[in-house]
């Protein structure tokens, strides 16, 4: 059977994408794709998880925060915050399919405030400088948009100087978080 008669003649079942090939190609490749799949998921999850753990202590950690200063930080504290938000993704996923089909409601409108809140908070919010963090918001101006279309051709990522050669860990630090969710 084709890939394409399975995805337009039948009812694509729970796996998505996996189904789809495993189906396609058999059960011996369908089956090292799948453990790839979730090697990969397991990998995405625990990446996510240290992402929101570093925008929280971005915005609410004792030392670095900008918001509130109440969430600690370190090391070990961090791994902390990772592994409860990790147990949480896991509750709700054993709680079963309603839960999390709630939680992705949740979540989505979550999403939706915090994305309309960039363009709001451009247009709505004065002009502020963070020496700490070395960010200057200027606001809305077209001074600012002409400064931000002119290249600025340097070496390293935002201007930071390169000692060497892009290595494995540099390359992988920007191609996997822009590929985690491809199949989703």
């Amino acid at each position: 059977m084709s890939l394409s008669a399975i995805a337009t003649n039948g009812t694509v079942k729970g796996g998505g994408a996996y189904y789809l090939i495993s189906r396609s190609l058999g059960p011996e490749f369908g089956g090292s794709i799948g453990i790839v799949f979730y090697l990969g998921y397991v990998l995405n999850t625990g990446m996510n998880a240290v992402g929101l753990v570093d925008c929280f202590t971005q915005n609410f950690g004792t030392e670095s925060g900008t918001l509130s200063n109440f969430l600690e930080e370190g090391f070990w504290w961090q791994y902390l915050w990772g592994t409860i938000i990790l147990l949480i993704c896991t509750g709700i996923c054993l709680a079963g399919s309603s839960i999390f089909s709630r939680a992705s409601n949740g979540l989505l409108i979550i999403l939706l405030v915090a994305t309309f809140s960039i363009p709001a908070s451009a247009i709505f919010m004065k002009p502020f400088s963070i020496p700490k963090l070395h960010v200057t918001f200027t606001g809305v101006r077209l001074e600012t948009l002409l400064e931000n279309l002119k290249p600025r051709l340097t070496k390293g990522a935002a201007g930071s100087q390169i000692h060497g050669r892009e290595n494995f860990q540099d390359l992988f630090g920007i191609l996997f978080p822009a590929t985690g969710g491809i199949f989703a």
